[in-house]
């Protein structure tokens, strides 16, 4: 029986600038917690990469 995995996609596209902040529009892991565990470097990723290109000049 194949290992079961778990995989999250992002539901909006991301920019040039998020790929190089290493977001992934998708993320597998083997288990919950891995996957728990990507995605909160995921959304960190995210939000830093947001603030940075929305901060006011």
């Amino acid at each position: 029986m194949p290992e079961a995995e778990f995989t999250a996609k992002l539901r909006r596209p991301i920019t040039s600038a998020m790929a190089a902040a290493g977001v992934g529009a998708e993320v597998t892991e083997p288990d919950a917690p891995s996957l728990a565990s990507a995605l909160s470097q995921q959304a960190a990723l995210i939000h830093n990469c947001r603030a940075y290109y929305t901060r006011p000049d």
